[in-house]
């Protein structure tokens, strides 16, 4: 595969191969993002992590979809969403991409769940449009207030970059896999360091959250441990916590069953 083009090289990252399949799209800017689209119920949205793809919510869409309209785009830069070679992947910029995904379906406002990267996305819509969320779901949310962003950003590339790396290795083969795993990190410590509000920043804000929150940690997940869950929770208005036990970053993967019933939960106490 070419190198010449970035946005090649992430579609290629984590290639779906579908025969007779018209995937959706969201045509913005100079992107191409994008979704799946279970059409029927309420709107419910689904952030994947870095280097994942909307697949990785497969332990929980099949069961969600019985009773919400599950929408789950693969975000810029990842899986078959093209980014130009130019784009920089910031969140502010990840997060009006799904907004403007809403726009495009005609949905004022949906629940959002969001893993690491797409538990920073969600956050930033929270605080930037309140009203297109209903309640949040978040796992992997790193705490920096104390730590700071480079510090954040230093035990992240340490400690969860590799463990990703081997995930997507053992389900899609090596390939170009080092060459985009290098050029997202080193995007990933550009934008820590010109722009850590706007990676971060949300988190430092937390109090402003008025949607319901559910917060979800991995015992053993070295960004969003229990302890850094506490602390963000206790930031939030009306949040609640679980800690799922022998766990990881990663706890929707790692704990797809559990991990589902407790969005439904969720997501039936924040009708009320």
């Amino acid at each position: 595969m070419s190198r010449h083009h970035t946005g090649a090289m992430l579609c290629g990252l984590i290639r779906l191969e579908l025969v007779g399949v018209t995937v959706p799209v969201l045509e913005r800017d100079d992107a191409r993002i994008y979704y799946r689209d279970s059409k029927k119920g309420s709107p419910l949205v689904l952030l994947h992590e870095y280097f994942g793809t909307g697949e990785s919510w497969n332990g929980q869409r099949h069961v969600l979809a019985r009773g919400y309209r599950v929408i789950i785009p693969d975000l810029r830069g990842h899986g078959r969403s093209v980014a130009d070679r130019n784009d920089r992947l910031t969140v502010s910029t990840l997060a009006d991409d799904t907004l403007a995904l809403l726009d495009k379906l005609e949905i004022r406002s949906a629940h959002f769940a969001g893993c690491s990267l797409g538990a920073i996305v969600a956050l930033r819509i929270a605080q930037t449009a309140r009203s297109r969320i209903d309640s949040l779901m978040l796992s992997g949310v790193p705490d920096i207030t104390e730590s700071g962003p480079q510090a954040y950003g230093a035990d992240y590339a340490k400690q969860v970059f590799p463990k990703i790396e081997e995930t997507l290795s053992q389900r899609h083969g090596s390939g170009d896999r080092a060459y985009v795993r290098d050029m997202l990190l080193r995007n990933f410590e550009m934008d820590l360091e010109e722009k850590p509000a706007d990676h971060f920043g949300a988190f430092q804000q937390a109090g402003s959250v008025d949607a319901p929150t559910l917060l979800i940690s991995g015992q053993h997940d070295p960004v969003f441990s229990p302890q850094a869950a506490v602390n963000v929770s206790a930031r939030m208005r009306h949040s609640s916590l679980a800690v799922l036990p022998d766990t990881g970053h990663l706890v929707h993967l790692e704990m797809p069953g559990l991990v589902t019933e407790l969005m439904l939960d969720h997501l039936a106490r924040s009708a009320r």
